[in-house]
């Protein structure tokens, strides 16, 4: 259960103390959009983005979990995206990884998946399954034929599940050609 005293908001997770929780849950991802090639683009002329690599993107993210992770806690990420994107470096340093979309107004529903019911156990399992696959490699397409996704469309686990992935080979940042 998380209540009143149980958490606390941290942007840069600058001075957090993973030593006085049970678990650290850092939410990471993209700025929600709409339309087009997301948050990558500046409009409808623009070309396909430089790279699908999360890290490169967003260096701030890979930080605040590079800042929690190794600290004895297990690190419970959560992932705002609204495409698939490579992210080795960030499910390196996660212990658990939670794809949650763009889930608009509905963050209460990330919560039961997350934490605790009365009884101790979880308010509810993961239901969820990949729509889409997941790239192993930076701009990885569909049907490419270069690489194996990372994760195949279907993929989930939920809480009965004890499936390790790492570590996972980090790519170094490279253009999308």
């Amino acid at each position: 259960m998380v209540g009143d005293g149980d958490a606390i908001y941290s942007r840069e997770a600058n001075g957090a103390e993973p030593s006085r929780f049970d678990a650290i849950v850092a939410v990471i991802g993209e700025t929600p959009y709409s339309e087009f090639f997301g948050d990558l683009s500046q409009g409808l002329n623009q070309r396909a983005p430089e790279t699908l690599e999360h890290a490169a993107l967003h260096p701030e993210d890979l930080e605040v979990l590079s800042r929690v992770a190794g600290m004895g806690k297990p690190v419970v990420t959560v992932f705002l995206s609204g495409r698939p994107l490579l992210t080795t470096k960030e499910l390196n340093r996660s212990d658990a990884f939670v794809v949650a979309w763009l889930p608009g107004t509905e963050g209460a529903a990330i919560a039961q998946v997350l934490f605790k019911g009365r009884d101790g156990g979880p308010a509810r399992d993961f239901t969820g399954k990949l729509p889409f696959s997941w790239p192993a490699v930076n701009c990885q397409s569909a049907g490419d034929g270069k690489a194996e996704p990372l994760f195949p469309i279907g993929y989930g686990l939920g809480y009965s599940d004890t499936k390790d992935i790492g570590p996972l080979p980090e790519p170094e940042t490279s253009r999308c050609d």
